[in-house]
């Protein structure tokens, strides 16, 4: 080989995974290897509320933003597609569907109607 693909952090730092693609949600090199976990090395199976939270508004702005490119069908595919890169790095493999669920159903649930008004 003439030459070698090192993959760097933002920086500088060499990883030794190759992504091709900063992802927008975070992880990248080194995040997928537990140091961010308590060093453990395992990756939890399921997302914390708040990280639920982050993500649920994250896929309401990607979606807004890709329907303006795309059709809709095609706007949450691409955007499932991206979620599902991230939680690869945070989760282990058998609890992704699970938490892409919980964050589609986060930024799409509807908001409880205000306090104060009475139904009749």
């Amino acid at each position: 080989m003439f030459f070698d693909w090192v993959a760097v952090d933002d920086e500088g730092n060499p990883c030794d995974v190759v992504t091709g693609v900063t992802h927008p949600l975070g992880g990248g090199c080194g995040q997928g290897d537990g140091a961010a976990h308590g060093g453990t090395g395992e990756l939890p199976t399921k997302l914390d509320a708040k990280r639920v939270k982050e993500l649920a508004k994250w896929w309401r702005a990607q979606i807004k933003q890709r329907q303006k490119e795309l059709s809709p069908a095609l706007a949450k595919d691409q955007v499932r597609r991206d979620l599902r890169e991230t939680l690869a790095e945070e989760l282990i493999p058998g609890s992704i569907d699970n938490a892409i669920k919980q964050v589609m159903q986060a930024a799409t649930s509807k908001k409880p109607a205000a306090k104060g008004r009475s139904r009749r």
